[in-house]
């Protein structure tokens, strides 16, 4: 209320911004998801991509958390292992992210996950010396490769951490390299954000909880998983 008992409209009644509002155009259709499953399961990718591909496919996570993944973020218990994903967007603004616990069963694509990171922390920490002291400690810590005019690659003191534009000009070329197209025959240029919007829906498609799986992918409630990332329409 103002002064003198006039009445004043609260200036955030309204949301003007759309953020939460759903768009399609962010679930990635379920062909084009088969075929980039194939890719990245059959075909000779690099490893550390692979690795990155497929904790984005079956954890619904922004990559933000899924880059500053730690080294030791595997650890078993009770016959199964614990990962552990860091997230910061839902921390209150604390420096220190809060830590997503994933339980995976080391048996089917979760064994072939686990495989996968385990191969990625060997090789990270291989890679540990050469990386700068801020930039320690990270699991997707790559050797970069430069492909010369002369067909000859280079690798000599190309070590850095995976970055998200590194990681989708790298995405880029996979989907041009194994021609992943989508139903009118173009090329399908996949955005890392989109298995985010693809793990909510199809795991609310089969049968999921809410609850479920607001635990998997760290949110505080249901109201912007169900408005934005569900796309039970299609």
């Amino acid at each position: 209320n103002g002064y003198e008992g006039n009445l004043y409209k609260m200036c955030f009644a309204d949301n003007p911004y759309n953020s939460h509002k759903k768009r399609d155009y962010k679930y990635i259709p379920d062909a084009v998801a088969q075929q980039l499953d194939k890719v990245f399961y059959y075909e000779d990718v690099d490893e550390t991509v692979k690795c990155i591909y497929w904790v984005l496919r079956l954890i619904p996570s922004r990559i933000s958390e899924v880059l500053n993944i730690r080294i030791d973020c595997l650890k078993p218990f009770d016959g199964h292992y614990c990962l552990f994903v860091p997230t910061w967007k839902q921390n209150g603004g604390h420096r220190e992210p809060i830590m997503r616990c994933i339980h995976i069963e080391n048996e089917g694509m979760g064994g072939y996950l686990i495989s996968l990171i385990h191969k990625q922390q060997k090789l990270s920490k291989r890679l540990q010396k050469y990386i700068p002291e801020s930039k320690k400690g990270a699991l997707f810590t790559m050797q970069s490769k430069m492909y010369r005019a002369d067909g000859h690659i280079d690798c000599r003191n190309m070590y850095n951490v995976m970055s998200w534009a590194n990681l989708s000009e790298k995405l880029k070329t996979i989907c041009d390299r194994y021609n992943v197209v989508d139903s009118d025959g173009k090329i399908y240029y996949v955005t890392t954000h989109q298995f985010r919007h693809n793990g909510v829906t199809d795991r609310l498609e089969k049968g999921f909880t809410v609850e479920q799986v607001t635990d998997i992918t760290g949110h505080h409630g249901s109201t912007m998983l169900l408005d934005a990332y569900s796309h039970l329409n299609l």
